[in-house]
């Protein structure tokens, strides 16, 4: 069972995202895994995808939302908010 306390936390972190750089108009997403995140609000949902492309220290982070046609890249620390495992939200 989810504890109230730190998914309300996780959701407050979520609730805004700064691009590191946006990607050239021409750039679609990777055939990869991925971590979709939607979320509804004001009646709305919101969906972030991440991708996580290489990994350690050379590892970046592209994501793709419902609220912009173009890509961007993220830093490790904006998309580490996004790439919680459920399991850290539990009681």
């Amino acid at each position: 069972q989810a504890d109230a306390e730190k998914a309300a936390a996780w959701v407050k972190s979520i609730a805004s995202l700064d691009a590191k750089a946006w990607l050239a108009d021409s750039a679609e997403p990777p055939k990869m895994d991925s971590t979709t995140v939607t979320i509804t609000a004001a009646g709305k949902d919101i969906s972030v995808t991440i991708y996580a492309v290489g990994s350690g220290k050379d590892a970046k982070y592209l994501g793709v939302s419902s609220e912009t046609p173009y890509m961007f890249e993220l830093s490790p620390y904006q998309a580490e908010r996004f790439l919680k495992n459920l399991s850290d939200l539990k009681k």
